[in-house]
C-alpha cells in the first residue's frame, strides 16, 4: 500500500468521523429543543395550577398550606 492509499484512507476515515460528529450534534440539538419545549409546557401547567389555587385560597376553598404546596 502506497503513501497515496494511506492518505486516502486517512481522509476517508476523517470524513466518516466528521459525518458522525455532525449527526450526533444534530440529534443532541433536536433532543435539547424537545426538552426545552417540555420544560416550557410544564412551567405553564405549574403556573396555571398556582393561579387556580390562589383563587381557591382567596375563596376559602383551600387552606394556605395547600396553596404553599402548589
Amino acid at each position: 500500500m502506497g503513501r497515496r492509499d494511506v492518505t486516502r484512507l486517512g481522509l476517508a476515515d476523517s470524513v466518516r468521523g466528521l459525518i458522525q460528529s455532525v449527526q450526533s450534534a444534530y440529534v443532541d440539538v433536536v433532543s435539547a429543543k424537545d426538552t426545552l419545549k417540555l420544560a416550557q409546557e410544564n412551567l405553564k401547567t405549574f403556573d396555571d395550577i398556582t393561579a387556580i389555587n390562589q383563587v381557591r385560597f382567596k375563596d376559602g376553598d383551600i387552606a394556605e398550606v395547600e396553596l404553599m404546596r402548589s
